[in-house]
């Protein structure tokens, strides 16, 4: 299973903050790039009255090499916020329902329709322990910093919490001394 973070993806919000969705029609393209190589680039129209985007791209086959022109229209939904204004969503084109992120494969669809998962869905229990940022590392700053650790005769939650997590470092430990 592929994961969100290795997808091409089009954000509502992204549109949003670039100022996309101000005017009726409007017309912009994306290029995604890693390691300063493109990887991918689509061009759109917004039609803000008419509730769509159209989005032009192209899509090459890895086993053939056969690009494959790609031209349609993804509905926009729009809901109606507490304080005034309103908020717009992309309607998934397969299962129809609304979503803030559209992933780009073949399709625009949604991240379950992409049959997408986040990479933290994939890690083992031992990278969940460590972390991305090694915050098991991070342990003794946090018992440094803490002023109070018991009031009343009792420990405060923040103290239990990080005993709790000095506890999992613990295990973490002993497993990783364990493998090795």
């Amino acid at each position: 299973m592929d994961t969100v973070e290795g997808s091409l993806s089009l954000s509502i919000g992204f549109l949003k903050r670039l100022g996309y969705l101000s005017e009726d029609l409007k017309y912009g393209g994306i290029v995604w790039s890693r390691f300063e190589e493109t990887i991918g680039n689509i061009n759109f129209w917004i039609h803000r009255r008419d509730l769509y985007i159209r989005l032009i791209y192209k899509v090459t086959s890895y086993s053939t090499g056969e690009a494959k022109h790609m031209d349609y229209q993804v509905p926009f939904l729009r809901t109606w916020c507490y304080f005034g204004g309103y908020r717009y969503w992309f309607q998934c084109t397969y299962c129809q329902r609304r979503v803030g992120v559209l992933y780009i494969n073949t399709y625009a669809r949604c991240r379950k329709c992409s049959r997408l998962c986040y990479s933290s869905q994939k890690a083992s229990r031992l990278e969940r322990l460590i972390g991305a940022d090694g915050y098991m590392w991070k342990l003794d700053e946090e018992r440094q910093s803490m002023r109070i650790t018991h009031y009343a005769g009792r420990p405060t939650k923040r103290y239990l919490r990080y005993l709790n997590r000095s506890e999992k470092s613990d295990r973490g430990f002993e497993l990783m001394a364990f493998l090795l």
